[in-house]
This record gives structure tokens, C-alpha cells and sequence, in this order.
């Protein structure tokens, strides 16, 4: 017997890494969210949980129902970011040595137009932001490369060639 999946845990399941890749910053940002969900969100949740359930019969109370299922999510949340904080490698910031890894930030030409990237891992990717993951097609070709140096990336479009102008 197969066991039911919600739809959003089979597409976490997809797109889950098991990368522990992050920055200092992303450290803070998820203490931060850790200590509002234990001090703030998980009481109040476990007030409406009671005050519901109070209200009588378990099985016909949505309002008891929704509540319970907010406490639960907020539960796995906290579970979710200690078990990320637990398994994190720290980033360390830019590039000592002129050889691009991980934390560096890269200017780029390309087709006659400057760009720059922050090269971090998959959890912190955000190509609009220009925060590109170490394991992206552009990322996997960067690694290791220098200054002055060119790379050919192979794109939807075609291939990219990408001359880095300077490294951080």
C-alpha cells in the first residue's frame, strides 16, 4: 500500500538539495526566523490550538483542525532550519587567492554587456538577484577559473562565451 503525498512535499522532494552551502548572512537571516518561530509564532499557535479545542467536539471543528495544522507546519519549520543549521558549511566571503570558488563575486563581459555574479549555493540561488549556484551550468564552469580568462557556456540559446574582468 502506497502511503498519500501532498503535492507540495512531492515537489519539495524534487527540488530539495542536499547541498549545506551557505553564507554567514543566510546564517543569520535563519537564527533570526528560528528565534520568532520558537518565541513568537509556536505560543501563539499553541494558544489557538487549546483555546479551539476547547470549543468541543474534535472531529466536526475546523477551526481546531486549521489550527493544528498551523502548529504543525510551524513545527516542522523549526525542525527543518536546525537541521539546516546543524548540517551548514559556511561560505566564506570573496576570494583570497584570484581563483574564483565559492562566496566570490565575479564581473563578467558578455556580448558587450557587463555583468556581475555572486557565486553561492543551490538554497541561496536567485538569478534575478544575480546570485548564481555553484552547481548551475554557469556556476560548474566559473569554479576555479582567474581573472582575464574566458568561458564558453552552453545555453537554451547557444553557446555563451563570458571573458571574467575582475574577481572579489
Amino acid at each position: 500500500m502506497r502511503l498519500p503525498t501532498r503535492k507540495a512535499e512531492a515537489y519539495k522532494q524534487l527540488t530539495k538539495t542536499n547541498d549545506p552551502h551557505i553564507t554567514e548572512g543566510k546564517v543569520e537571516q535563519l537564527k533570526r526566523s528560528l528565534k520568532r518561530l520558537i518565541e513568537i509564532e509556536r505560543p501563539r499557535a499553541i494558544i489557538e490550538t487549546q483555546e479551539t479545542g476547547a470549543m468541543g467536539d474534535f472531529s466536526e471543528n475546523a477551526e481546531y483542525q486549521y489550527a493544528k495544522a498551523k502548529l504543525r507546519r510551524i513545527n516542522n519549520r523549526i525542525t527543518n532550519i536546525e537541521e539546516q543549521l546543524k548540517n551548514a558549511v559556511i561560505i566564506p566571503s570573496g576570494s583570497k587567492d584570484g581563483i574564483i570558488g565559492l562566496g566570490s563575486k565575479i564581473e563578467t563581459f558578455s556580448n558587450d554587456k557587463k555583468m556581475l555574479f555572486h557565486l553561492v549555493g543551490p538554497t541561496e540561488a536567485n538569478p534575478f538577484k544575480n546570485r548564481i549556484s555553484h552547481l548551475s551550468p554557469l556556476g560548474q564552469a566559473l569554479i576555479g577559473k582567474k581573472e582575464g580568462e574566458a568561458i564558453s557556456v552552453n545555453t537554451p540559446a547557444g553557446e555563451k562565451v563570458y571573458q571574467i574582468t575582475c574577481v572579489e
